[in-house]
């Protein structure tokens, strides 16, 4: 009886075990996009590992229309033998059309849903065409695109001006009053790979402008304390820099000053409910000066006050133009709400204020080094 019972038993066991996964019948996803399609509904393009070596590339792409991202999805598995499967993706490319007419939420809010897609995950928006930049081949080793784009944010995130852009931040900046989130555009044009342009700024789901990389490392200051940031070059009069005697010497009225900063520390500060003070100290190194200039600690002060203003100029253009177009990724919302006299500000209310609000700014720069930096 017993020895029935194990034959039964195994039989059942082998009756339930999962379908065929072998590497070569899956459809691996490293990156989708998604396009507004003439008329209604959304055009969704993936490129899946390949894992035929009899292939010459590693990867292929495919296309499909739906109503929904769910319709578009299944009609993309009616265009392949393989098992989709959403477990390696690497990015989410959304246009920028789409972004601006119709928001993300109804599409992320399907994304978010699927297990097998990471909340690291980046997301991105495509300048023109998300299928364009998927289908794009003209860029390192002719590689899957997803891998290349995955592989260049995360460069760019750890050592240059570019903040996180997961999935995960995306969606907690998106359900929080008194933040927008700020996402990197991809743009493409042929025999080029494609390359991360500018910032795109929200308004909850919607984008309502840009801003360049330069403007975007202000954002990186206040949310990343120690990381690459990515050169800033500013222009000096070189009159600020020496005395009239050694003006002599030169054959320039503008200095190029390429300055790298190393580490921030920044605060926003709730003077009251309509004003506040933002704050950056700023370290950082002189790579770079475009004329030869014997430097002392006497024009190393010079240098810092000069980098000073030009900074806090920018910074002050940038923040009237995100007030204008009504996006705060720098969360002087979030820092109002949390104030216990302010807890029961809602977005509505926020919305409305501020573009009013009052900003100070307050930029302090220190040159550690300077000189040759290796």
């Amino acid at each position: 009886m017993k020895i029935f019972l194990l034959v039964f038993s195994l039989f059942f066991l082998t009756s339930c075990t999962l379908p065929n996964r072998q590497l070569e019948k899956q459809g691996i996803m490293t990156i989708s996009g998604f396009d507004l399609k003439d008329g209604e509904g959304v055009i969704l393009t993936a490129s899946f590992l390949q894992f035929d070596p009899h292939k010459q590339k590693s990867y292929y792409v495919i296309s499909a229309e739906g109503i929904t991202s769910k319709d578009a999805r299944q009609e993309m598995e009616k265009k392949t033998s393989h098992h989709v499967s959403s477990g390696q993706l690497r990015a989410i490319l959304f246009q920028k059309k789409l972004a601006e007419e119709q928001g993300l939420m109804y599409l992320l809010d399907t994304v978010q849903r699927d297990s097998n897609i990471g909340s690291l995950v980046h997301v991105l928006i495509a300048e023109d065409s998300a299928e364009n930049i998927i289908n794009a081949s003209e860029f390192e080793d002719a590689q899957d695109v997803g891998i290349y784009i995955y592989r260049m944010m995360e460069k760019m995130r750890i050592d240059e001006s570019l903040t996180n852009t997961n999935l995960h931040d995306f969606m907690s900046i998106l359900y929080e009053v008194g933040i927008d989130p700020a996402v990197p555009v991809i743009k493409y044009e042929e025999g080029d790979p494609p390359f991360i342009d500018k910032t795109a700024v929200f308004r909850k789901d919607k984008v309502v402008g840009t801003i360049s990389l330069d403007e975007t490392m202000y954002i990186k200051y206040l949310r990343v304390s120690h990381d690459g940031y990515g050169m800033k070059t500013i222009a000096i009069p070189i009159e600020k820099i020496v005395d009239k005697e050694e003006m002599k010497k030169y054959n320039h009225d503008t200095i190029r000053v390429s300055f790298l900063p190393s580490d921030s520390f920044s605060k926003i500060e709730v003077l009251d409910k309509h004003h506040f003070l933002l704050e950056f100290d700023i370290k950082g190194n002189i790579y770079e000066i475009s004329v030869e200039i014997p430097l002392d600690a006497k024009k190393i002060k010079k240098l810092e006050k000069e980098i000073n203003k030009a900074m806090e100029k920018e910074l002050n253009e940038l923040l009237a133009k995100l007030q204008k177009m009504g996006s705060d990724p720098f969360g002087f919302g979030r820092k109002l709400k949390s104030k216990r006299e302010y807890a029961n500000l809602t977005e509505k209310e926020w919305y409305e204020m501020y573009p009013k609000i009052r900003i100070d700014t307050d930029i302090n720069v220190t040159i550690k080094q300077y000189g040759t930096v290796d």
